[in-house]
């Protein structure tokens, strides 16, 4: 398996975890009918949690990024010695 579909699929989920933690983060306290406002004053939505979670989706992609970049850095490195 190629390194860079695996960096891209690992962004993939990054995304989609950065994008439930905003929209947690979006919907808190605002009494929306999504399911996070229960309509007796308290918020189900966990605003640490939701900060964690989007935190952590902010590092896999910098920790993917650095991946890749690697990944091209030893392609270029082997075409060098090849050429």
């Amino acid at each position: 398996m190629d390194i860079t579909s695996v960096v891209l699929q690992a962004l993939q989920q990054a995304d989609a975890q950065a994008n439930t933690a905003a929209s947690n983060l979006a919907v808190a306290g605002t009494g929306s009918s999504s399911g996070t406002f229960t309509g007796s004053g308290v918020d189900t939505v966990s605003l640490s949690d939701s900060m964690v979670a989007l935190m952590s989706a902010e590092n896999l992609y910098a920790a993917n990024i650095a991946t890749l970049n690697t990944a091209n850095q030893i392609e270029n490195a082997l075409l060098n010695v090849i050429a």
